[in-house]
């Protein structure tokens, strides 16, 4: 399962069918750890609709399963922790350097099930996973507004703020790059969404209010997808601009 502009083109490609049903079920799945060849029991997705677009993380531009404990794999034994569809995916040549990575975190080995550890733990030791594969800054900022969210969800409010801070920052760079302004809809809409969260919301409308203004184009998708997008991305501003209006307080719920 791919995360990104892939779930907002599906879930507007469903919008205005009648959704009944507001559940999401896993799977557990066998799952032998590339690096230290340990057989772990992981969660995989066995449904969900697309009524998951409209839960209250959209505002922090997030969409489950990357809000469920579930949706980050760790091993028992090594602790390779990645998200679902990168745990067995990882490059073979990265794989020393991840093995340096974690042994210097010092993480211990826990039993079963890998979801009942802190998904702030698992974050701390993905990030030094993913910092070997050379992710580009809409994945950090993507991470770094997870990692928000799963420590507010821990009470660790300063660290939400953090982490927050950091995705703001990634943002900001994108936003500065020519080959973006297309996607700035999108992006100011993540900026707006940051700066609410760090209770600035005067500085949340101005982003806000601009990227309403926008239209969002993407070349890699076909026509209708980028319409869909913007659809979304419209009605998602127009909600969003409403809400801080009216004075209701960030909350992950």
């Amino acid at each position: 399962m791919k995360i990104g502009v892939c779930i907002i083109v599906l879930a507007t490609a469903f919008a205005g069918l009648r959704i009944e049903a507001n559940a999401t079920t896993w799977a557990p799945k066998k799952v032998v750890c590339t690096l230290c060849k340990t057989e772990n029991t992981f969660m995989e997705i066995a449904s969900y609709g697309t009524y998951i677009y409209n839960w209250p993380e959209k505002f922090q531009y997030i969409f489950w399963p990357l809000t469920d404990a579930n949706v980050l794999y760790s091993c028992k034994k090594c602790r390779l922790t990645a998200f679902m569809w990168d745990f067995e995916q990882l490059p073979v040549d990265k794989l020393p350097e991840i093995k340096r990575q974690l042994d210097s975190v010092g993480a211990k080995p826990f039993e079963e099930p890998y979801w009942k550890e802190p998904m702030s733990a698992r974050l701390e030791i993905a990030a030094k996973v993913y910092s070997v594969l050379s992710k580009g800054d809409s994945f950090w900022c993507q991470f770094y507004r997870v990692q928000g969210y799963h420590f507010e969800a821990e009470k660790r409010e300063s660290d939400a703020a953090s982490a927050r801070r950091k995705a703001l920052e990634m943002d900001q760079k994108q936003l500065s790059a020519a080959e973006n302004a297309g996607v700035r809809k999108e992006l100011l809409l993540i900026s707006g969404a940051m700066r609410y969260f760090l209770k600035d919301d005067p500085a949340a409308l101005k982003d806000l209010r601009e990227a309403a203004g926008l239209t969002y184009r993407n070349p890699k998708l076909e026509s209708e997808q980028a319409t869909n997008v913007d659809r979304y991305l419209s009605a998602l501003l127009k909600e969003y601009i409403a809400r801080i209006e009216a004075g209701v307080k960030p909350s992950n719920r």
